[in-house]
């Protein structure tokens, strides 16, 4: 894996999530009004604190899929975070309803039926790559660290698809080149 650095900032504002939230979708571009707040905090015009470090080739987190394509039934599902895919006998084409085929006697038909409803789908997609050796798919996260490790997973039937575990795992920190810093208005950012 290449090296990779992330660099982690939480915001602490003194507004309300609603104000926030409003302010966020209400600008042309989310994350410009985000660059706007840590440059307001930064400056002192707006109370609140940067709190960040800076991680050196974090770990990303994994999570394992192995199918038994037998055994699956039209309509089940298999949840990562949010994302909700359904084997389906007849997916739909738009891969943003997370419809993959339903296969009933090729397990690695059935992985790489997954892993391209997964690499296709327009969301899903920017939080892991999905690869499959035989029946069995790995969800790699794009970003390293442990956050990645609180994502939840879940199948509809144990008898159609296996997780690895419960939550993304394996994730860990990288070094940090910078130690966890919080910054309360007063100072440059870094």
């Amino acid at each position: 894996m290449a090296s990779v650095t992330n660099i982690n900032i939480k915001l602490a504002l003194n507004d309300s999530a609603a104000t926030v939230l409003s302010a966020m979708l209400n600008q042309g571009d989310p994350w410009r009004k985000v660059v706007e707040y840590i440059e307001s905090i930064a400056t002192g015009i707006v109370g609140g604190k940067l709190i960040y470090n800076i991680e050196h080739t974090a770990t990303p987190a994994t999570q394992t899929i192995a199918f038994d394509s037998s055994a699956g039934t039209d309509g089940d599902t298999i949840t990562i975070g949010e994302f909700i895919f359904t084997a389906k006998d007849s997916p739909s084409l738009d891969p943003v309803l997370g419809e993959f085929l339903l296969y009933a006697d090729s397990d690695t038909a059935q992985a790489v039926a997954f892993k391209n409803a997964w690499n296709s789908h327009p969301v899903a997609r920017h939080l892991a790559l999905a690869t499959n050796v035989t029946s069995t798919v790995t969800l790699t996260a794009h970003d390293g660290g442990v956050l990645l490790n609180q994502i939840n997973c879940a199948v509809s039937t144990a008898l159609f698809s296996t997780l690895g575990a419960a939550t993304f795992a394996n994730g860990a920190a990288g070094t940090n080149s910078l130690d966890p810093t919080v910054d309360t208005g007063c100072c440059s950012i870094l």
